[in-house]
């Protein structure tokens, strides 16, 4: 039974994946870094420098809790990716696994939890942009050949879980957070 979900899973992305054309290729590389951990880690540092400590923690929050669901996830099964992916390339695969899609986990998270980070003012507007590239960025991780459909699908509800997951435990993780990083802080100032 799981080698025919498998087998038609494949069937269906395969059909799905665009090959290598030139003209979307930067397209979807750009989507990709969209997507990519390291870059929303880099943006929390970003945020912390101009100010807006509490969204960068609140950030860095769910990013870590993201990371530690994706990378339990993908050590216990290990699925590779498409074998039709002949360009599986430098920008990143941090890993060498497909299922699930780490981008469409860590992106469905944010605009699960994109309303709560944003003043009341852009709420609206924060919680489309996200959802809007949230999806963006999931189908182009299959028309890419980076992942299987079910892949995608998989992390998308992977992703809504570690948001509510973040969102239920939003005021314990900030405090926890913040007191490492004022601990940090205070270590750097004293030297």
């Amino acid at each position: 039974m799981l080698d025919v979900l498998h087998n038609i899973d494949e069937s269906i992305s395969r059909r799905l994946h665009v090959g290598d054309i030139d003209a979307l290729r930067i397209v979807f590389k750009t989507l990709e870094l969209c997507g990519n951990g390291l870059v929303w880690l880099s943006l929390c540092v970003v945020l912390a420098i101009v100010g807006l400590k509490e969204v960068a923690i609140h950030l860095f929050n769910v990013i870590v809790l993201d990371l530690l669901v994706i990378g339990f996830c993908k050590a216990v099964f290990r699925r590779p990716r498409p074998s039709y992916n002949s360009r599986m390339s430098v920008v990143v695969a941090v890993d060498n696994f497909s299922f699930p899609s780490g981008h469409c986990t860590r992106m469905a998270a944010l605009s699960y939890v994109a309303p709560y980070l944003f003043s009341f003012h852009i709420r609206h507007t924060a919680m489309m942009y996200f959802h809007i590239l949230c999806y963006v960025i999931c189908i182009s991780r299959v028309l890419m050949g980076r992942h299987y459909l079910f892949d995608v699908a998989v992390g998308i509800l992977l992703g809504w879980g570690v948001g509510a997951v973040f969102l239920s435990h939003q005021e314990g993780l900030y405090s926890f957070t913040d007191n490492i990083a004022d601990t940090i802080s205070m270590k750097f100032i004293n030297q």
